[in-house]
């Protein structure tokens, strides 16, 4: 593997392209973005999926450090 192809693996192990490689999560950080913060129930409740879903995207999300809680 060339120098610049283990580069790019690197950069694709990051949290943070983990992170916004899921839409679901990308709508969270847009929704909060825009509402302000929020509760997980509010944020839940925009959502089709499950409570317990948004809980586990929003941990992942504040896992790396994208938002604080």
């Amino acid at each position: 593997m060339s120098d610049a192809a283990r580069d790019i693996e690197e950069i694709f192990k990051n949290d943070l392209f983990r992170i916004l490689s899921e839409p679901t999560r990308i709508k969270i950080i847009r929704f909060l973005v825009t509402s302000g913060p929020s509760d997980v129930s509010t944020i839940a409740a925009a959502f089709p999926q499950d409570r317990s879903v948004i809980s586990r995207h929003l941990k992942q999300i504040r896992d790396s450090g994208v938002v604080q809680r």
